[in-house]
């Protein structure tokens, strides 16, 4: 391993455990000596993103894409950021990519589920959740996605299967928990919610919906 790879290394570990002012150091340190480094402008546009510096991040990771244009995780975090930029589409485009080129990449079609609900095409952002968790089975974030967008469409009975799992994967959640009693209660299964809504009580006290619910 060359020392500039061990530096490299240095400043991920450095960024993993929260230390990201020493991290960016590390990095531009890396582009002293390698500029079109593409791992290295990747994580300070990580970073950047981290730390709400969006326009800063966009350009990093846009430069880090051109560099490396087959590299699944910069697409991912690019197209984090244009979503958050509010560029939706330019982030769908990123996430296909990824898709076309990792296939089996399970973030990738739940990022893309998402950008995809946030214009308003269920449909086609349902089948990148149930995609991702065809994938990822223990996928949790697009578990509670799925449910979410089910239960909008009043897809009771999806909409209780996919929440039940999200209760099970993220028992402490208690979105999950909340949104598992709401379906219990549009099914008519009145105990069961309570169960839910005991177990949301069990978590926060204090909360109006489930003390409203029981």
């Amino acid at each position: 391993m060359s020392k500039l790879q061990e530096k490299l290394q240095q400043a991920v570990a450095l960024h993993q455990s929260g230390k990201r002012d020493e991290a960016r150091a590390l990095y531009e340190a890396v582009l002293q000596q390698d500029p079109n480094n593409a791992d290295a402008i990747h994580l300070l546009g990580v970073i950047d993103l981290q730390s709400g510096n969006n326009d800063s991040a966009l350009q990093r990771l846009t430069r880090a894409a051109e560099i490396n244009p087959k590299a699944v995780n910069i697409l991912s975090n690019l197209g984090a950021v244009q979503r958050r930029l509010g560029q939706t589409e330019a982030a769908i485009s990123t996430y296909q990519k990824a898709i076309s080129i990792d296939p089996k990449h399970a973030e990738s079609y739940h990022n893309l589920g998402v950008a995809l609900r946030s214009i308003k095409k269920t449909q086609e952002a349902l089948k990148c959740f149930k995609k991702a968790i065809e994938l990822k089975p223990d996928y949790a974030e697009a578990i509670r996605n799925l449910a979410q967008l089910e239960m909008q469409g009043n897809n009771w009975n999806a909409a209780l299967e996919a929440s039940q799992q999200a209760a099970a994967k993220s028992p402490t959640d208690v979105g999950s928990q909340l949104r598992l009693a709401e379906c219990h209660m549009k099914s008519r299964q009145f105990a069961e919610a309570i169960v839910a809504f005991d177990a949301v009580l069990a978590i926060e006290g204090n909360n109006i919906t489930a003390l409203n619910g029981k």
